[in-house]
């Protein structure tokens, strides 16, 4: 049985369908992922699993588009007092950016 791993903060994250140079966002929404020592496992914060066949690509920490809209249920389930790191995690953050 796999050990659960400390969540240490949050790691921002875009889907995208095509290529490196034709990609598109998919919902032009950033969503979060849990980040811990050994990476970003599991689905996003609002249930979205990134690794089910069918399902667009994803670049943790941003970077694909321009897109700066925080996805509200992402916004909802996180933690507060757990840091967001990635391209465009002030949409996340209240008080500074990181």
């Amino acid at each position: 049985m796999e050990q659960e791993q400390e969540i240490t903060g949050y790691s921002t994250l875009q889907f995208h369908w095509g290529g490196l140079f034709d990609s598109e966002t998919a919902d032009n929404l950033i969503h979060l992922v849990r980040s811990t020592g050994r990476g970003t496992p599991g689905p996003t914060l609002c249930g979205i699993d990134r690794f089910a066949p069918g399902s667009p690509g994803f670049s943790v920490g941003g970077g694909l588009s321009t897109v700066t809209a925080p996805c509200a249920d992402c916004s909802q389930a996180r933690e507060d007092d757990l840091p967001v790191s990635g391209l465009n995690s002030g949409a996340f953050n209240t008080e500074t950016d990181l």
